[in-house]
């Protein structure tokens, strides 16, 4: 019998029972890392403010089960400005061997290095399951489902797994949370992204990703929204 998420489990304390979503449910939280919060080489501003919105939101709702997503990289890798001769970050780059337009950053979240650390507040259990990416040395997967060649193997655990609805919160929304919830649509999953529990880096860039979601069907809720069942399955009706 596969373990359900630990929001079931003793360890953390609640005032009252938590909120059972109609059909299997997966929370899938992206990126809150310390490279990515205040501080860090690549900070999304204000990001630190969503981490007590996903605390109260996996305490409070009693989803199926609970993904946890990393950018785990090699210090060499592809996404690093530092690793292209003549390049600053945020510069666009296309890549020679896929010809895929990277936007380049600063060096963040290398592996077992402290930017790849979990934010210190953010509640992280041991029955939540782990999704690294971005291991690969020439592939940026911004996706927790990975970029080809990469195979996060998250599509497969959601598969064997029966969840037919994924909530998707974290950072950065115009990155890697907006391509997460991409994927999970278009991938026939019920996708809901919890608004408030995600922040980005430009007001530009997260409009696009606005209107990119609302095409693929992926609905927009707040987090107070979630306890509310039956609204939200009625928007699938």
């Amino acid at each position: 019998k596969m373990k359900t998420s630990s929001t079931s489990k003793k360890g953390i304390m609640r005032t009252q029972s938590p909120n059972k979503i109609k059909g299997k449910s997966a929370l899938v939280i992206v990126d809150i890392q310390k490279d990515f919060c205040e501080g860090g080489s690549l900070a999304v501003p204000n990001a630190s403010k969503i981490v007590p919105v996903v605390n109260n939101l996996r305490q409070r709702v009693q989803f199926d089960y609970i993904f946890v997503s990393a950018d785990w990289h090699p210090p060499e890798h592809l996404s690093f400005a530092k690793n292209h001769s003549g390049y600053n970050p945020f510069e666009e780059i296309v890549l020679e061997k896929t010809g895929v337009k990277l936007v380049l950053s600063p060096v963040h979240c290398v592996a077992d290095e402290k930017g790849s650390e979990f934010h210190d507040e953010l509640i992280v259990n041991p029955d939540d399951i782990l999704i690294r990416k971005g291991k690969l040395l020439e592939v940026e997967s911004c996706s927790a489902f990975g970029y080809p060649p990469e195979d996060t193997g998250l599509k497969n655990e959601l598969t064997r797994r029966k969840v037919e609805t994924v909530y998707v919160v974290g950072l950065a929304y115009d990155f890697c949370v907006g391509a997460t919830a991409s994927d999970a649509a278009k991938l026939g999953f019920k996708t809901i992204l919890v608004k408030d529990a995600t922040k980005g880096f430009d007001s530009n860039r997260m409009e696009k990703m606005d209107e990119t979601l609302n095409q693929l069907g992926v609905k927009f809720v707040e987090s107070k929204e979630i306890s509310q069942n039956v609204i939200i399955q009625s928007r699938y009706l």
